[in-house]
Formats: C-alpha cells, sequence, structure tokens
C-alpha cells in the first residue's frame, strides 16, 4: 500500500466519521461497552478459579498456572447473549443519549449562564452537577432493565430485587467515579470529543456494572460500611470447606490433563456461594446441609 493509497483511505474514514457522527459514537459507545462485559467474564472467572485453587479442587491445583485456568474457564463458560444485551445497551442507549447530552448541555449553557467563561471554575463545576444529577443517574437507572429486558429468563424476573438490592450503592460508586472524570471532561475535551472520550474511561465502569447485574454487588468487609456486611463475608466463609471433602465428590476428582475441557467442570458461581443458594449448587460443586458443622456435607445428587 502506497502512501497515497493509504492518506485516501484515511480522508475517507474520516469523511464517514464527519457524515455520520451519530453512528459512529453508538458504535464507539457499544463496542466499549462490549469490552467492559468481557473484562467483567474475565475477571469473574478469574475469581472462581482463585477460590478453587485455594479450596484444592482437583484439577485446579497450583500445578497449572492460574492464567491458564481462568483462559480455560472463560472460554467455558463465555455468554454470547449476556455480552450482546450488554453491547446493545451501549449502541442503543448510552451512545445515543451522549450524543444528545453534551450538545444540549453546552447550548444550555450558553443560554441560561451567558456570563459563565468556557472553562472557568463555574462554568466546569455547573456542567458537572448538571451530569450527576441528570445523566448519570439515567444511565444507571437504564442499564439494569435494558440488559435484563434483552437477557429475559432469570434476568428479568430478578430485576426488581436486583434494583432494590443493588441500584443505589451503584449510583453512588458510579457518581464518585466520575466526579473525578467529569471535571477533566468539560474543562480539557472539546465537545465533538467528549462522548468518546467518557467511553474510553468507562470501560471500567461498564465492567462494573455488568459484574453487579450478573453476581450483585461486591461484598466489602470494611467495619460501618453500610453495604456488604462482615456477616456476609463470614457466611461464605464458613462455605469454603475442607479439601478432603470436596475432592472425594467424583466429578471433582478428574485427574486427566487440566487442559481439557471434558476433565474441568465449569466453577460459574463458586466464588458468590452462600448459604442461602448452596442447597441449589451444581452438582459438581458441593451442597453444605450444616454450615456450622464442616463434617457435615454430602454432596448433591447428580
Amino acid at each position: 500500500m502506497t502512501i497515497a493509497s493509504a492518506r485516501a483511505i484515511f480522508k475517507t474514514l474520516c469523511d464517514f466519521c464527519a457524515n455520520h457522527t451519530k453512528l459512529v459514537l453508538a458504535l464507539t459507545a457499544g463496542s466499549i461497552c462490549a469490552s467492559g462485559d468481557i473484562l467483567s467474564q474475565t475477571f469473574e472467572a478469574y475469581q472462581d478459579v482463585k477460590k478453587a485453587r485455594e479450596l484444592k479442587i482437583i484439577p485446579y491445583t497450583k500445578d497449572v498456572s492460574i492464567w491458564e485456568q481462568t483462559k480455560h474457564e472463560f472460554r467455558m463458560r463465555f455468554d454470547p447473549v449476556r455480552l450482546s444485551a450488554v453491547a446493545v445497551f451501549g449502541f442503543c442507549v448510552s451512545g445515543p443519549l451522549g450524543s444528545l447530552w453534551y450538545p444540549i448541555l453546552d447550548k444550555f449553557m450558553r443560554v441560561k449562564f451567558p456570563h459563565f467563561k468556557e472553562g472557568s471554575f463555574r462554568f466546569v463545576a455547573t456542567k458537572v452537577m448538571f451530569e450527576q444529577a441528570i445523566y448519570g443517574p439515567l444511565l444507571t437507572l437504564l442499564f439494569f432493565p435494558t440488559v435484563s429486558l434483552i437477557e429475559g429468563g432469570d434476568s428479568l424476573r430478578t430485576l426488581p430485587q436486583r434494583m432494590k438490592n443493588d441500584f443505589w450503592q451503584t449510583l453512588l460508586v458510579d457518581e464518585l467515579a466520575f466526579t473525578l472524570i467529569a471535571p477533566i471532561t468539560y474543562k480539557y475535551i472539546p465537545i465533538n470529543f467528549q462522548l468518546i472520550w467518557t467511553s474510553t474511561v468507562s470501560v471500567f465502569e461498564n465492567m462494573f456494572f455488568s459484574w453487579v447485574q450478573h453476581q450483585g454487588f461486591p461484598t466489602i468487609d470494611l467495619p460501618g460500611f453500610p453495604w456488604g456486611s462482615s456477616e456476609s463475608h463470614h457466611k461464605e466463609t464458613q462455605c469454603m470447606i475442607s479439601a478432603s471433602l470436596l475432592q472425594s465428590d467424583p466429578q471433582l476428582s478428574t485427574h486427566g490433563n487440566p487442559n481439557a475441557d471434558a476433565d474441568i467442570p465449569s466453577l460459574s458461581g463458586l466464588s458468590s456461594l452462600t448459604p442461602e443458594n448452596i442447597e441449589n449448587a451444581p452438582c459438581h460443586l458441593f451442597r453444605l446441609k450444616d454450615i456450622t458443622s464442616p463434617t457435615k456435607v454430602t454432596h448433591a445428587s447428580s
């Protein structure tokens, strides 16, 4: 490829972006939301593999690299429907809303606050205030119903309870994060690039949202912290029963090649196992009849 042809292709792309701004922004937002979900699914697989290694569940032992086991677990449990749902949210909701929000907010500021100099502290602080009061809560409010509606099934049935349990703390985390990001957006980023900028830095926000949607708000074991009490952490710890009992399950005691799909059951759900849901755990995990006595353990019937 010659330099001239490369320049021609680049100019064509620039012209397309200029003529189809909203489409490009929507595609960008969708791609970044999808990237966030892939990170979330990868991290969930890593967390379950890490716990399996701590419990010495065969063949998830330390004889094999944790990253190799995580890649294997990710391949086994990868959920394309979940990925598509999060990507559709970015393409159909956050992208179009963002392409409208930033120009409208800028025009509103110029009409209602013409005496605020662009880039000044008052100008930036007022924009941040409106974003935190309107745009941020709106996106957080729309994320869970949109993804649940696309996924259907259990995701849709558990939506009301999930909104009740997880919405407000998720919103607070989002607001705190964007209190740091939004001033940079409105102070230094030209308006035509503000959505691309916020979408890019939001990849970890999308990862967090996807985690909350599919795993619940993470437990935080800090004294006095209002969510994720020490009690829930203690109950989860009680579920980590002895390795010898776990290894006696034929479905776990497979000594074949750790990289062979047939030898390793998926660990999906292991890191979030609690006394409340343990009775319904898959047979390749375990059933804990009495969390106060680690010796009273029976395996789920196959």
